[in-house]
């Protein structure tokens, strides 16, 4: 049997989505990845261990046993179809978010090492990491920091505090590669100590033999193989049928999903350009399944998995039977009624507060990225594209990125920094939107003039028939200027609630009851961000904000500071014209 047949190959699956399926020491798992940027791909087998050199070999639980742990759902349960809206109806909890922090690798790290915190076994990262072997052997300190199926980098500071406070096992994630012999016979192996005619023939003599796969670390052994996870979809279950939009990396089509009861569903299936996934991009991309993962929501368009084993890399999504939103509006927003509005406000005010509850700023809020659902419950937004979407409580900019200026607050022009209150800020430009019937914001105006307006407190003017109410809570709460008194999500929601006398759909009830019991910071958290619907693939008019001042002075940036037009002006003059 070749390696990609075996169920426990995890094809191009990135380091990042490792820790949540190695979970115990000894577990390990097949995958593809790239070591360096001018290398071709090669073969890893990843592995969770103990990283104790005085630990005894019994730590690792029944050597021999060599059961697979399956991680795929029993079969005749297929996932659960996408939720509807009914007057109440969400369900999840909170998580808590972290935010990201880079880290320096040591002198000699290597590229794949890494160390992981997971959720099971209550375990600990160690400072150090195994790194591939086929180089110089060495250790690197790259620690991961894992909350419900994202990872996120920390400080040593924090990892120090951790180890203080958890007297626990250390485990650690060691990554090895697997070459072939350019001579005959050909076989395989990591560093000659073992030989196989098979990747399958190699691993099971390290397994069985009990040989660690790194000689001084004794606990480095092959105990259980890991199957692939339930969101980790097979290719010839995924049927690609009419296109539907596209984008930098990838198109988008309709298409069916082969369930594990053999029926086969609707999906939206978003196909990855071959030719434009190295590893960076096939991170990005995981980043995004990986966020939405988390997501079970009415108005948030949900993932059913994806499909990496080989390219090209598909994220398989509900299939939402309508528009996007601001294509919608062109063509309906003259036929729609004062209800249908506030509806259409409402339903995104609840989208985007879930998402802050989940710790997401979700960074592009606007029409094009929302979705018109024809549901049991009548016409439902979902909110759609992930692919900007950051976990935690602020994002900084640092390099040059295309980006929608005409929907970014004061503060996030002069500073680079995306926060929960960023969002907000768009959230107002997309009442306006809908409002104007799709209609761009500062219509006529080209990208630099209108960030001189928005930073010189000009502001769109809504259009007449806009409900007084909306108007006034877009102008005086949601473009507040200072983020410090800026309204929040939550209390958005509500005042819309109390204008419609809408119930909310009952995840709402526990986001709120999870908000009111936690701690509040002016900013307050964010957590991850996921969708990349069909239609969401129509490009915004951007700019490139180049240059973006040094993060350390961004954070010390005052929010509450008149917004100051910085050095270097926030855009360029690139080739992109807006329209």
């Amino acid at each position: 049997m070749a390696h990609e047949e075996e169920d426990w190959f995890h094809g191009l699956l990135p380091r990042e989505d490792l820790a949540i399926l190695l979970r115990n020491p000894g577990d390990y798992l097949l995958r593809i990845s790239q070591v360096k940027p001018t290398e071709e791909r090669k073969l890893i087998l990843s592995l969770a261990y103990i990283n104790d050199k005085k630990s005894a070999l019994s730590d690792v639980a029944g050597h021999s046993a060599g059961l697979k742990r399956n991680t795929a759902p029993p079969p005749q349960q297929p996932p659960p179809p996408p939720p509807h809206h009914p007057p109440g109806g969400l369900s999840g909890e909170a998580r808590d978010g972290i935010k990201r922090r880079k880290h320096k690798k040591r002198a000699g790290g290597s590229m794949e090492g890494g160390r992981a915190d997971r959720p099971r076994p209550p375990a600990q990262p160690d400072a150090t990491a195994t790194t591939m072997a086929g180089a110089n052997t060495t250790t690197a300190a790259v620690p991961t920091v894992i909350r419900n199926l994202t990872t996120t980098a920390t400080t040593a500071t924090t990892l120090n505090t951790v180890h203080t406070q958890m007297e626990e096992p250390r485990v650690a994630l060691g990554h090895y590669i697997i070459v072939k012999e350019k001579d005959p016979p050909n076989h395989y192996t990591i560093d000659n100590t073992l030989k196989g005619e098979t990747v399958r023939d190699l691993v099971e003599n390290y397994r069985t033999r009990r040989i660690p796969l790194k000689k001084e670390v004794p606990n480095t052994l092959l105990v259980t193989p890991v199957t692939r996870a339930p969101w980790e979809l097979r290719h010839e279950h995924v049927k690609t049928e009419t296109k539907l939009g596209e984008g930098a990396f990838g198109d988008v089509y309709s298409g069916k999903l082969k369930m594990h009861d053999g029926a086969e569903i609707e999906v939206a299936v978003k196909l990855a350009h071959s030719q434009a996934m190295d590893k960076e991009k096939i991170k990005e991309l995981m980043k995004e399944a990986r966020l939405m993962r988390n997501f079970a929501h009415p108005n948030v368009v949900r993932i059913y998995g994806v499909a990496v084993e080989k390219e090209p890399l598909m994220i398989v999504m509900e299939l939402v039977d309508g528009n996007a939103l601001d294509k919608f509006l062109k063509l309906n927003g003259d036929k729609l009624e004062r209800v249908d509005k506030l509806a259409m406000i409402l339903d995104a005010a609840w989208g985007i507060e879930y998402l802050h509850h989940k710790k997401i700023i979700h960074r592009d809020i606007a029409s094009r990225n929302c979705l018109v659902a024809n549901s049991l419950f009548g016409r439902l937004v979902k909110i759609s594209d992930f692919g900007l979407s950051r976990e935690g409580d602020e994002y900084c900019l640092k390099k040059a990125r295309k980006i929608a200026i005409k929907w970014l607050s004061p503060e996030t022009l002069t500073t680079f920094i995306f926060t929960r209150r960023s969002d907000v800020w768009a959230y107002g430009v997309l009442i306006w939107e809908i409002y104007a019937n799709g209609e761009e914001p500062y219509p006529g105006v080209s990208v630099p003039a209108s960030k001189q307006m928005v930073l010189s407190g000009q502001r769109p003017v809504f259009p007449e028939g806009t409900p007084p109410e909306v108007v006034s809570l877009v102008t005086a709460d949601i473009w507040e200027v200072n983020v410090e008194k800026r309204i929040t999500m939550t209390a958005i929601a509500l005042k819309l609630e109390a204008l419609t006398q809408r119930s909310p759909p009952d995840q709402q009830n526990s986001v709120r009851k999870c908000a009111a019991t936690a701690p509040s910071p002016a900013n307050g958290p964010l957590h991850p961000a996921h969708p990349v619907p069909h239609q969401q693939l129509r490009q915004a008019p951007t700019k490139f904000l180049p240059n973006p001042p040094h993060p350390e002075k961004n954070a010390r940036h005052k929010a509450t500071r008149a917004p100051k037009q910085p050095a270097n002006p926030a855009i360029a003059n690139s080739g992109h014209r807006h329209k």
